[in-house]
């Protein structure tokens, strides 16, 4: 991010599928807008929207005032985003965009690497102690007769649910359970990675991982199978094990220690945060997303970069995502 401005830009790209999906490559050319990602072809990118009334879709770019520390964002609105390539990995994208707050441009010229949209960065293998929760809630009774519970925990102070506190490096993860009809509170159990959402579950596209790195960019990590298992330690703390695995086959495991008062609430009055896989739908046959902010910063070389992780997403913005709002990781 340009210190004296704070500017960063959010693009959602539309090329070709590469040969080599794990190992995917951004096609040099001239890339030109589109209203919306359902009319994306090959060298486009999606104007701005807003999805759900208050997700960011397409392609979005923000200033920050490094003073007051206030954030504003346009929505794209036009204009051509050229891409260059002189050697893997490393790309010169120039845009010269219209927003809704007036003209951005700008270029960046650096490492960039990707990862295929159906598997996003790696994060490695992991076992984090959460101790922070940030918000935890009791939906009531489902139309399946389900209890639904959900809890987000982070293992570092957050502000509010977005981010670590000091703009740096930490973790959150988001439980999605559904327990026996007519529990009255989080009962123990094991609750298995499911898409049913039938008691004894806990939801495959409501239960992630958010891995923010040193520089603030969060990678959400869904799962491919796995179970969190719950059990009571007295005086209403629980003793909570997540034990996942993500489509690369890392092992995260995320543990949790203490009393969890879940709020008694309706879905419809608060918003969960919702991991890529649920944004939005799926790139249309034969192209891909690329899905990555871009900064208007030296980059940092290859070897720096190394065991960090990215964000983007297949659901709403992709299937990876960096910087949220919107998209991510499995």
């Amino acid at each position: 991010m340009e210190q004296t401005t704070g500017v960063r830009a959010r693009i959602q790209l539309f090329d070709n599928i590469s040969a080599d999906t794990d190992d995917p490559v951004i096609t040099p050319g001239v890339y030109t807008a589109v209203p919306t990602e359902e009319q994306a072809a090959p060298q486009t990118f999606a104007l701005g929207t807003m999805y759900a009334g208050f997700w960011h879709d397409g392609s979005w770019c923000r200033r920050k005032n490094p003073e007051s520390g206030l954030e504003g964002e346009a929505a794209v609105t036009g204009g051509t985003i050229g891409i260059t390539s002189a050697k893997k990995d490393y790309y010169r994208v120039e845009l010269d965009l219209t927003t809704t707050d007036g003209a951005f441009t700008g270029v960046y010229d650096g490492f960039l690497q990707l990862y295929s949209g159906e598997i996003p960065e790696p994060v490695g293998d992991l076992d984090i102690t959460f101790d922070h929760i940030l918000r935890a809630w009791d939906f009531g009774e489902q139309q399946n007769g389900a209890v639904r519970y959900y809890g987000e925990l982070a293992d570092v102070p957050f502000e509010g649910v977005d981010r670590p506190a000091d703009g740096g490096a930490g973790h959150s993860v988001i439980w999605d359970f559904y327990a026996e009809a007519g529990a009255q509170r989080l009962m123990p159990g094991t609750y298995q990675l499911s898409n049913s959402k039938t008691p004894g579950t806990c939801s495959m596209q409501q239960t992630f991982i958010r891995v923010f790195d040193k520089f603030g960019e969060r990678t959400d990590v869904t799962f491919e199978r796995g179970e969190i298992t719950v059990a009571e330690s007295g005086d209403g703390a629980y003793h909570i094990v997540m034990d996942m695995y993500s489509a690369r086959e890392e092992h995260i495991v995320a543990r949790y220690d203490g009393a969890i008062d879940f709020v008694a609430t309706r879905a419809s009055a608060v918003a969960a945060p919702v991991s890529h896989k649920g944004l939005a739908p799926a790139p249309q046959s034969g192209l891909t997303q690329r899905w990555k902010p871009i900064e208007r910063v030296a980059a940092p070389d290859k070897q720096a970069l190394s065991g960090r992780g990215r964000v983007t997403a297949d659901g709403g913005p992709g299937r990876y995502h960096r910087g949220m709002p919107p998209r991510q990781r499995q």
